[in-house]
């Protein structure tokens, strides 16, 4: 029995990862460094911490000095985040929120950034737990962010769902035993969601596997 919907933030909640992608172009612009398309594709569902530790493997100065450079950058760069909110998230939160699941945010952003994301869309109140890629060596893939989520709830990996758009994203949820809905309706991420265990063309579907 499905007892919780664990949310990804980036890309499912709010449709980011093409600002995201523009955002991290013109920093690395700026700064010299040339990234391709399909390092883009790579990077999403990552965080500076480990976007900058993929970039840069071998050179952990210049990942600390390019993460900082990068989360300065992003201060000055303005997003507006109900312009991107999911048209179908709030109609999805009411009918959670009326079944009684809990729901929660798993996301490799900070803490501060979800908080933000969901105050200015005036969604906080439907979401019980909120947990952030910030609170661990190794954010997604790593399935501790799953693990953590679950145990912060006290449920058992069948008894949550979880809603993800990356590979990254997919690949913790499946590590930590979850069932993973892959929510990329326009392919913008490669067709990643083909690893999920089931794919949605709309939020509202996620009602179908409660």
């Amino acid at each position: 029995m499905i007892k919780a919907v664990i949310f990804d933030m980036d890309g499912v909640i709010v449709d980011s990862e093409p600002v995201y992608q523009k955002r991290r172009a013109n920093f690395f612009k700026e700064n010299h460094v040339e990234i391709s398309k399909e390092m883009q594709v790579k990077l999403i569902g990552s965080n500076p911490r480990d976007m900058m530790a993929f970039l840069f493997p071998e050179d952990r100065k210049k990942q600390k000095k390019f993460q900082a450079d990068y989360e300065i950058f992003k201060l000055n760069y303005k997003i507006n985040y109900q312009e991107l909110l999911n048209p179908s998230i709030k109609e999805v939160l009411k009918i959670l929120k009326k079944r009684q699941l809990t729901v929660a945010v798993a996301s490799s952003s900070t803490l501060s950034a979800v908080k933000e994301v969901l105050s200015v869309n005036q969604i906080t109140s439907y979401f019980d737990l909120l947990v952030s890629g910030e609170e661990f060596e190794r954010s997604k893939p790593d399935p501790k962010i799953y693990r953590e989520t679950l145990k912060r709830m006290a449920l058992n990996s069948d008894e949550a769902i979880a809603v993800e758009d990356s590979y990254y994203g997919i690949q913790a949820a499946k590590g930590a035993q979850i069932k993973v809905l892959g929510f990329d309706p326009t392919n913008q991420n490669g067709g990643v969601t083909k690893y999920a265990d089931a794919c949605l063309d709309d939020l509202k579907q996620v009602i179908e596997y409660l």
